[in-house]
């Protein structure tokens, strides 16, 4: 799979799981609210297993890139998306339904080090990505000022904190997390360039051009 959100993945059709796409769910009863937790808190829980990663979560997949610009959202302000965790019936700790990804960056960050450990060496975690001309360039954690680590640690992140109360089991967890990661269409990269580079030659583009029948541009 590429990086680009244009790429079209080919997915093999499996006759067991068209079937099993059709079958009836039972009917829930799940209770849910928002938290917001500071990034310190959310940290401490991922280090101490309050907050755990099930197996059927992918692994740390996120490009430095990616997780870069989450850090500077953090940073300058910028609303993050939500993240989705469950309660585990059994044992009452968080389970990651959904921002997995935002959360082991936020540990990797704040412990200096990018992806986990690989043959007893790891890479150290640089905001390299941001521009050159940002007070954060190239700036691990422990090299902001205590301002700015103050200010990130108290950040809050929201989260949507889900209980299954009936059936009294767990298999919730598992139609959320399906749900939330194959509902959505992604943009492409020209409907991202539409929000981020706007003026007068977008807008020439989007609503003279692109009405001439020679070229469509996405809206």
């Amino acid at each position: 799979m590429t990086d680009s959100t244009e790429s079209t993945l080919s997915i093999e059709k499996i006759k067991s799981e068209e079937e099993d796409s059709h079958i009836t769910l039972p009917d829930y009863q799940i209770f849910s609210y928002p938290a917001d937790f500071t990034l310190e808190v959310l940290n401490n829980k991922m280090i101490s297993g309050d907050i755990e990663v099930r197996p059927f979560q992918r692994q740390y997949v996120w490009k430095p890139y990616q997780a870069t610009r989450l850090i500077e959202s953090f940073l300058v302000g910028l609303p993050v998306p939500p993240i989705f965790l469950y309660i585990d019936s059994t044992t009452q700790k968080f389970n990651v339904i959904d921002g997995q990804q935002r959360l082991r960056t936020i540990q990797y960050f704040i412990k200096g080090q990018f992806g986990a450990e690989y043959k007893g060496k790891s890479t150290i975690f640089r905001l390299k990505e941001l521009s050159p001309l940002s007070k954060w360039y190239n700036k691990t954690f422990q090299e902001l000022s205590g301002e700015d680590k103050r200010k990130l640690l108290n950040c809050v992140l929201r989260a949507i904190v889900v209980k299954q109360l009936d059936p009294k089991d767990d298999t919730s967890i598992y139609h959320i997390f399906e749900r939330l990661n194959t509902g959505g269409t992604l943009l492409t990269n020209q409907e991202i360039r539409n929000s981020i580079f706007q003026g007068t030659f977008n807008d020439l583009l989007i609503k003279k051009l692109n009405k001439n029948g020679l070229c469509r541009i996405p809206q």
